[in-house]
């Protein structure tokens, strides 16, 4: 069944509502129609079953079905990681993300190749935190990784 990722500050369980890139995941991506059941989930360890009511053209309305509030792992996995060149932080981010880590914290040391202004750290950040969520959209675990810039 198909995870899509509603944010804590929207999550309403009783006016469930996709909009923006899930929306468009989908309904052009994945061409779910109404009728359609899916699981929606806040990364703070809740998951709804949901329906899909009805699509206009910017969301969609959903009909909750079933509500869970999953437990809380145990341990909770952190890591520390030199900001690589390239992509692959990228890669290691989805990784992690995976296998459970609930933080990741980007480190860039003295012999770190990338070096970011706060401006484009807070950029990666939030592009690092999109590959989380779509990370999560195929696994069952509901609780993002939330990356953190540390210097």
């Amino acid at each position: 069944m198909p995870r899509f990722y509603i944010e804590p500050k929207l999550w309403d369980p009783t006016h469930l509502v996709l909009n923006g890139d899930e929306f468009h995941h989908c309904v052009n991506v994945l061409r779910l129609e109404c009728g359609d059941q899916i699981v929606i989930f806040n990364g703070n360890g809740e998951e709804i079953t949901a329906i899909i009511r009805s699509i206009s053209k910017d969301e969609i309305q959903l009909k909750s079905q079933n509500h869970i509030q999953s437990e809380k792992l145990k341990t909770r996995i952190c890591i520390g990681q030199a900001v690589p060149k390239g992509k692959n932080m990228d890669l290691i981010i989805e990784k992690s993300t995976e296998l459970g880590a609930a933080e990741i914290y980007p480190i860039i040391s003295e012999r770190t190749i990338i070096r970011l202004n706060e401006k484009e750290g807070l950029k990666k950040t939030e592009k690092w935190q999109r590959v989380a969520i779509e990370a999560l959209s195929l696994i069952h675990i509901s609780e993002p990784t939330r990356p953190r810039l540390i210097s």
